[in-house]
């Protein structure tokens, strides 16, 4: 009778044993649902949309670099030194935000890039004063 109940206890405990040994690969995994391809043409529309949205921002921050350089080049003639100064830290942001790559068609990018810009422009109206 000992050796049943031991047995049994045995039995069990190998069985406890057994089953925390279960790993991810002895699972059976359930196949996934059919999934119904992607419409063409309404990804093609998301990205001519997306597409011009990058269009419009690139064309805003070349604007805006231009006229920072054309300010740059007023200020060049009233005050030579402030413009070298700013020039400097306008050429050191170009470099950054050509480096950089942004994706204008980010919200998030397109606005640091324009406050960029931005802070750049008002740092050169601020020169005349001096």
């Amino acid at each position: 009778m000992k050796n049943i109940i031991l047995f049994c206890l045995l039995l069990i405990g190998g069985i406890s044993q057994a089953n925390a040994q279960i790993s991810y690969r002895s699972k059976v995994i359930k196949g996934s649902d059919y999934v119904e391809p992607y419409d063409k043409n309404v990804v093609r529309q998301a990205m001519q949309y997306k597409q011009q949205i990058y269009n419009n921002n690139l064309s805003k921050v070349a604007n805006m670099v231009k006229r920072i350089n054309t300010q740059l080049l007023d200020l060049y003639k009233v005050n030579p030194n402030e413009a070298l100064i700013v020039s400097e830290k306008f050429k050191a942001l170009l470099d950054f935000i050509n480096r950089k790559k942004f994706d204008y068609s980010d919200d998030y990018s397109f606005g640091s890039v324009m406050k960029s810009l931005n802070d750049c422009m008002d740092d050169v109206l601020s020169r005349y004063d001096k």
